[in-house]
């Protein structure tokens, strides 16, 4: 019986010392992040699971508006912080029951986090909080990034390959191009998967990841390995 239990133990924990069990318990590869602060929870979220505890400020907008909303209650708004003009994720906390509630709080802690972790490694707008909205909804708050074309899949609504690609020089695209490759190969490595990654391309070169509520970790083998695929076509549009 003890040798039966002592290999189980042994089972057990060199299942949690493999790569893909350490990405379930922990949320991100550490050699992509910089050191980032654990302390701290997200205030009236409830409690985080099988993410890291970021502190995440509460902040206070002025001059709210929205500019695009759906019918799931995903809403996209403007307004400023501190003199600084941002763009404000709405999402809808709450739910019809108990399960429901409990599910949306989940997907928007998913997302706090990966906005977060995102905006550290310079690879999505700028996080800086949350806000409350109204009806206790909250939004996800993000330094807005000025004249950046929206790039998706071809068939994506707004997608704006085709006057990024008219206004921007040669030199320019590669580096979008170099970018998107080098962002896939990261959502590949942190075992995040979506059918429709979402960027914003700057006239300088930069790209951001966008909409991180579409994300999923597919460690469990439900989802495809790899996002590879769809970052491949968005690429074949600049060529």
């Amino acid at each position: 019986m003890i040798r039966r239990t002592s290999i189980a133990l042994l089972l057990i924990f060199a299942f949690f010392h493999t790569e893909r069990a350490s990405a379930f318990w922990y949320p991100f590869k550490s050699r992509f992040a910089p050191s980032t602060p654990c302390t701290g929870v997200l205030s009236r979220i409830g409690k985080w699971r099988f993410i890291r505890p970021y502190r995440i400020n509460n902040l206070r907008l002025r001059n709210v508006h929205s500019i695009a909303a759906s019918t799931d209650s995903v809403g996209i708004y403007q307004g400023v912080y501190r003199n600084t003009p941002v763009v404000v994720k709405r999402i809808r906390t709450q739910g019809s029951g108990d399960e429901a509630q409990s599910e949306r709080l989940e997907d928007f802690q998913r997302e706090v986090s990966l906005a977060k972790f995102f905006s550290d490694l310079g690879r999505g707008p700028k996080f800086l909080g949350i806000t409350e909205i109204r009806n206790k909804d909250f939004g996800i708050v993000f330094e807005k990034v000025p004249d950046s074309w929206f790039v998706g899949l071809p068939n994506e609504p707004g997608n704006g390959v085709a006057m990024a690609r008219l206004y921007a020089e040669a030199s320019i695209r590669k580096l979008w191009v170099k970018e998107i490759q080098e962002i896939g190969e990261l959502l590949d490595a942190n075992y995040l998967y979506t059918p429709n990654p979402q960027f914003l391309l700057t006239p300088q070169g930069q790209v951001y990841l966008i909409d991180f509520g579409n994300y999923r970790r597919n460690i469990f083998d439900s989802l495809p390995k790899s996002v590879q695929p769809h970052i491949d076509e968005i690429i074949a549009q600049f060529r």
